[in-house]
């Protein structure tokens, strides 16, 4: 036993003087410790992807903007420097929205015979269509309607500012 003893008490003397042997030490020049530090102090930047947010197109009162009524004077269906101006407006307008069809109401004033104001609220409608296809409107893409003066605005008018409001061609847009 005591053979034992001794043999357990030599390992740990070699053991001792053999296994407690010191690591070597690393030093770091100021420099790299500075960087280290810096980069171990900031965190990975989070890249986002930027969200794209698509306006929403109110296409009604782009409608409304772009296709303004057509007035004309009193019995007349010629088109005024106005009226070919607002025109010019409306056909770069419908050359881009291709998708959008459009029916021209022809309306009158109440002074003529029915028969009278229904011919010329055509004539009114045609005017309009006319222009939007020399313009380059497809003509596919236009009716004509005439409501001579059934559609007023204004009733029982007295004078012609009154009745002006009458004389008027309108879009009814379809998409």
């Amino acid at each position: 036993m005591k053979k034992r003893v001794f043999a357990a008490m030599a390992l740990c003397v070699v053991v001792g003087f053999t296994g407690c042997t010191k690591k070597p030490v690393v030093t770091v020049p100021e420099p790299v410790k500075e960087v280290v530090q810096q980069v171990v102090k900031q965190p990975d930047p989070v890249v986002e992807t930027p969200k794209v947010v698509e306006p929403v197109r109110d296409l009604e009162a782009e409608i409304r903007k772009n296709l303004q009524t057509i007035r004309f004077e009193y019995d007349s269906y010629q088109l005024t420097a106005q009226s070919k101006e607002f025109l010019s407006i409306a056909a770069k307008f419908l050359k881009v929205e291709g998708n959008i069809n459009v029916t021209i109401e022809g309306n009158c004033d109440e002074r003529g015979s029915t028969d009278y104001n229904m011919a010329l609220g055509e004539k009114r409608a045609e005017a309009v269509r006319d222009y939007l296809t020399r313009a380059g409107v497809a003509a596919s893409r236009i009716e004509t309607i005439s409501y001579g003066k059934e559609n007023l605005l204004n009733v029982g008018c007295a004078d012609d500012a009154c009745h002006e409001a009458n004389r008027r061609a309108e879009y009814k847009a379809k998409y």
